[in-house]
């Protein structure tokens, strides 16, 4: 399997230092998306192939691949909003008018 393959396949790219791993799970096989680290790499998200859905088994999983990028975007998008009210940290008045 070449490197672009999922991608050529319609798999979206991934952020800097992210990859996809396929790999098998006592269900079936899973799309995981990992990150790059010093020493290895790092899950971040998995998804698992729905082999059964799909003409084809790269069908299946380009599939994997969308929903697992889809949980990527959905915990990128989370970890903002976090950062976000972190910032609001603080006392606030509890009426109106008061100091």
């Amino acid at each position: 399997m070449t490197d672009t393959l999922l991608l050529d396949a319609g798999a979206p790219e991934l952020p800097e230092e992210h990859f996809y791993r396929v790999k098998p799970d006592h269900l079936g096989p899973v799309v995981e998306i990992r990150r790059k680290r010093y020493l290895g790499s790092a899950l971040v998200t998995e998804a698992f192939v729905h082999a059964h859905l799909f003409p084809s088994g790269l069908a299946a999983l380009v599939d994997a691949c969308r929903k697992a990028e889809g949980k990527l975007r959905e915990m990128e998008s989370d970890r903002r909003l976090r950062r976000e009210a972190v910032q609001l940290v603080g006392d606030y008045a509890g009426k109106s008018g008061d100091q």
